[in-house]
């Protein structure tokens, strides 16, 4: 990530790092604060570079990468296969492994926010919950989950409601998560 050395020359702050990404951007913004320091994941950043972030936002994401139990999932295994991975997960389960912020939980994750449509058929919301209930659990900060009824998958693309609660949302989230790193208290869910 280099941000935290960088976000100062765009007006950011570098003590304050959060990541957000919808669909597949909310799988990468969980591996990113689920991976600080991981050198499979450092790419041409110095050794010393700090990869970590303060919180983060994931809306309708991916986070199971190693589940097989049903069609859907089979469909979406044969994709990551046949066009992202470019290896099969019977042979190299360790990729797959990787790549699952699910199988990456750990106590000292940073503040997540995840956000999911309740009828979302691309991604399932069942496997929100799972990735919730699961970090819930390990994680010694905040887990925020909202459920937006009625909502499909990229709901805030066409619904114009979805899309401005998800930002009031999203807003006191990284504003309670912020201020609790200043104020060094635990963080407050939404």
């Amino acid at each position: 990530m280099g941000a935290r050395a960088n976000i100062g020359d765009y007006g950011g702050d570098p003590g304050f790092v959060a990541v957000a990404g919808c669909s597949a951007g909310g799988h990468l913004a969980s591996l990113a604060g689920l991976t600080p320091g991981d050198p499979d994941f450092r790419g041409e950043l110095d050794d010393d570079a700090d990869t970590s972030v303060d919180a983060v936002v994931s809306i309708y994401g991916r986070y199971d990468w190693e589940d097989t139990s049903t069609a859907t999932r089979r469909n979406f295994q044969s994709f990551l296969e046949r066009v992202v991975v470019r290896r099969s997960q019977s042979r190299h389960p360790e990729v797959f492994a990787a790549a699952s912020p699910l199988a990456r939980i750990h106590e000292d994750a940073p503040p997540f926010f995840l956000i999911h449509g309740e009828l979302d058929t691309i991604i399932p919301v069942g496997e929100a919950r799972h990735f919730r209930d699961a970090l819930d659990a390990t994680s010694r900060n905040p887990v925020v989950y909202s459920e937006i009824p009625r909502a499909g998958h990229a709901f805030d693309l066409v619904d114009t409601s979805h899309a401005r609660r998800c930002a009031v949302e999203v807003g006191r989230f990284l504003d309670d998560v912020r201020a609790s790193r200043v104020e060094n208290r635990p963080a407050a869910a939404v």
